[in-house]
């Protein structure tokens, strides 16, 4: 029969090792860091996949476009005024 402070011991002494080698700790780590921005790169590749399916079937693409289309559309009417709109070619400014 094992005794609770036989595993308490056993427990401490195998964090007690990990802590002792800190090329053990340094290469846990950087394993650790890569298989987690491997799986956040691969997740998010996954949602985006699904996700332009999903658009692409239900027809939001065409709205999408229409919108953007529009959103450019007016922020260049914003930024270039429509007196500047109507003066013949050769007597704009030259812009730099």
């Amino acid at each position: 029969m094992t005794n609770m402070a036989d595993k308490t011991i056993d427990t401490a002494e195998k964090y007690l090792r990990v802590i002792d080698s800190k090329k053990h700790i340094l290469v846990n780590n950087f394993l650790g860091g890569i298989s987690w921005a491997l799986g956040t790169i691969v997740g998010f590749l996954i949602i985006s996949i699904i996700s332009v399916m999903i658009i692409g079937q239900t027809g939001v693409l065409s709205k999408l476009s229409t919108w953007f289309s529009d959103v450019i559309e007016n922020s260049q009417k914003s930024v270039i005024p429509e007196e500047l709109e109507n003066i013949p070619a050769n007597v704009r400014p030259i812009q730099k």
